[in-house]
């Protein structure tokens, strides 16, 4: 796999201080080594979460310094992608679920979500990503268009996935929009009835 920074997206996602990562490796990548990726994962964590600036040279040490446990494994391929790349975050914090999101590298070299929670949905990741998490009830996805165009916010891609096929089952939204947004727009999304959460995640800008 390629583009290991891109790792810092799922702690942009995730709500608090991690205290354990699990990264599950599948595919060719688990195969010719995983030291790298490693390296990357904790990187992209401990920059969302530290001052400091952390690199794949120094991410190893620091998570040490900090106590943060790291568990890996490798797994029979899935999703019919050469590689894939799974990683869970818990954190101190009480009652913390923790967050799981698994990636692969598409041919072209472009990172893509293809699940997030174990929910199915598949995204590519670059500039700016409005994460929703919301009830699966009808017009939401309107609900979410109007108002980013009220604010002037154009949708690049919308990628949804949901839990079941029920109404009012969990969902959750990745949505790409065009060129950088104030973070002012979340409070309009989340005014929102069936937005549980609402997050701006921001790569390479």
């Amino acid at each position: 796999m390629e583009r290991p920074t891109r790792t810092t997206s799922r702690s942009q996602a995730a709500a608090a201080r991690p205290e354990r990562i699990r990264i599950r490796y599948a595919g060719e990548v688990a195969e010719v080594g995983t030291h790298l990726l490693r390296s990357a994962v904790l990187a992209g964590v401990l920059n969302a979460v530290l001052d400091e600036k952390v690199n794949v040279v120094n991410a190893p040490a620091m998570a040490a310094a900090r106590g943060l446990t790291v568990e890996e494994e490798t797994r029979k391929r899935e999703h019919g992608f050469p590689n894939t790349l799974e990683v869970s975050v818990v954190s101190k914090q009480a009652g913390d679920p923790g967050f799981v999101v698994e990636g692969t590298v598409m041919f072209d070299g472009s990172p893509r979500v293809l699940a997030i929670d174990g929910i199915s949905l598949e995204s590519q990741l670059q500039g700016t990503i409005l994460y929703l998490r919301n009830h699966d009830e009808p017009g939401v996805i309107g609900q979410v268009g109007n108002t980013l165009g009220r604010l002037s916010v154009n949708i690049a891609t919308f990628a949804l996935g949901r839990r079941e096929a029920t109404r009012g089952a969990e969902a959750v939204s990745l949505v790409c929009v065009d060129g950088p947004v104030q973070g002012s727009i979340l409070d309009e999304i989340r005014k929102i009835k069936a937005i549980t959460e609402a997050r701006l995640i921001k790569l390479g800008i």
